[in-house]
């Protein structure tokens, strides 16, 4: 049977295990030791299988399994506090509900034709305000939804259409009452807190002249951004093992942080300077973030991601983090952080097919593409056959382009050229001497790279048409409107 699920509203529950282990004693929580002991019975459910779950982030982190018996009982025990927080309990055919675990010793009575219509809760103050809320919230969409169809049907008639759309409000604003109200009588629950968090901020107009207008255009944006985690209480970890919190973050960095590198870093350090009212919370948020833009493809990110090792890992302020690990970021940025954009790029110098030294300083011209490739990559061939396309058509406004075969074959490095006919600066490395591959963190191939006349990087990694369309846009060229598709796939060939 197909079961409606009722969950906190605007949150979706994948269930997944997390890979994440770390936890600490909660506020609410009784002392370490007392254990816990939650007793759970779903009539009509028998002989099957109950998993416990919790939230961690925008994971799910499996708790236990037990096996339900033929009176639907499964009981969940175990000498040690459970952590706080939103708890699933999960049966087979994917049905679940939802449960708040702050108190330890309680019990849940459900069955399957409604989980939430028919549960009743003994012993758990949270929950038996949390399942008010949730029947509340089913009461209402059902008239909501009622309403909905009764409009659906009346479009064309304006009164019924008016009075339709009043009780609309009107319903709407019963539910805020209520939802008030029901905030106020409990105000030390953390289901009470859990619903803050999904509160939006008010935000207040911005300031006005004398004459009504409006004296500063970014007022609100900057409040917004201010005062946008003023509902989360960074000092209780249980908001860990919510789906909010991650989610939150997500949505600051998404809808209220410019893309750019350095608006990114300045972000990322006031969530996390608000994350040290807790060490769980500061310990998962900046793993969170580090595994974010440690993995991230947007181009320039990399600097976000050594900000983050440099300020946060390198500088001790993660004491949990092993040796082991912290020589692997130290490595990581000594890769990659001579490309970073706005850098300038390290000068090399390779030899030409008639083995003449030719530094990549001394190629003189507006822009410089640096081009790596293997002569029998197949992702390299489409690339220079586009890379050459880009360098026919831009060849005219000082752009030059400085092909680095990164094999050491010259035979074959030779072939290729005549093959493909690059009649741009051909260059390589055949006697290992210039150290391209770590000056230019050179693992993969094809790679490209567009250096400015004074050799600062200005893009990397890019495609052959996004170099094309970069180019042309640094150059003030208008291209003509087409449909543009990148034969690399945007695939590369490992060294």
């Amino acid at each position: 049977m197909k079961q409606i699920k009722y969950i906190l509203p605007a949150l979706l529950l994948i269930i997944a295990v997390s890979s994440f282990t770390l936890h600490s004693p909660d506020k609410g929580n009784k002392k370490k030791g007392k254990g816990h002991e939650i007793t759970v019975q779903i009539h009509h459910l028998n002989d099957s299988v109950c998993y416990l779950y919790h939230h961690y982030g925008d994971k799910q982190r499996g708790v236990d399994t037990v096996q339900i018996g033929k009176d639907g009982l499964c009981v969940f025990k175990g000498d040690e506090p459970l952590p706080g927080g939103i708890y699933i309990v999960y049966v087979p055919d994917k049905v679940y509900f939802e449960m708040i675990v702050n108190e330890q010793n309680f019990s849940i009575e459900t069955d399957t034709g409604d989980f939430i219509s028919n549960m009743k809760i003994s012993g758990s103050k949270e929950n038996e305000v949390f399942n008010k809320y949730q029947k509340f919230r089913k009461q209402q969409f059902e008239k909501s939804k009622a309403l909905k169809e009764r409009l659906d049907k009346n479009k064309s008639n304006k009164d019924s259409t008016k009075v339709l759309n009043d009780l609309m409000k009107k319903l709407s604003e019963d539910t805020e009452e209520y939802t008030v109200k029901l905030f106020d009588d409990n105000p030390d629950l953390f289901f009470t807190k859990v619903m803050n968090m999904t509160k939006p901020i008010d935000i207040p107009d911005p300031p006005k002249d004398e004459d009504g207008n409006i004296i500063d255009s970014m007022f609100q944006l900057r409040y917004h951004q201010k005062h946008f985690f003023d509902n989360i209480d960074f000092s209780d970890d249980r908001i860990l093992r919510t789906p909010i919190y991650q989610q939150k973050i997500n949505d600051y960095l998404k809808l209220l942080t410019s893309p750019h590198p350095d608006s990114v870093i300045r972000s990322i350090d006031f969530i996390l300077d608000k994350a040290r009212a807790n060490e769980e919370v500061f310990r998962y948020t900046l793993a969170s973030l580090y595994n974010k833009y440690n993995t991230s493809k947007i181009m320039g990110y990399d600097a976000v991601f050594v900000h983050i090792s440099e300020k946060y890992y390198l500088s001790g302020d993660a004491p949990w983090a092993d040796s082991t690990f912290i020589k692997e970021i130290a490595d990581r940025i000594r890769e990659i952080s001579p490309t970073l954009i706005g850098e300038k790029a390290k000068n090399i110098t390779l030899v030409d097919t008639l083995m003449r030294r030719i530094p990549l300083y001394s190629v003189n011209a507006k822009y410089t593409i640096l081009f790596f490739y293997e002569p029998d990559c197949g992702h390299c061939k489409k690339a220079t056959t586009k890379v050459l396309d880009v360098y026919h058509e831009f060849q005219q406004y000082g752009v030059e382009v400085y092909g680095v075969c990164t094999k050491t074959d010259i035979d074959e490095w030779k072939e290729f050229i005549i093959d493909f006919g690059t009649d741009w600066i051909n260059v390589a490395d055949p006697y290992h001497q210039s150290n391209f591959r770590n000056l230019y963190d050179v693992r993969s191939t094809p790679i490209l790279y567009l250096l400015d006349e004074d050799k600062v990087i200005i893009a990397k990694r890019l495609g052959p048409e996004q170099m094309r369309k970069l180019l042309a846009r640094k150059l003030g060229i208008e291209l003509p409107d087409e449909e543009i598709e990148d034969d690399t796939g945007g695939k590369e060939k490992e060294d």
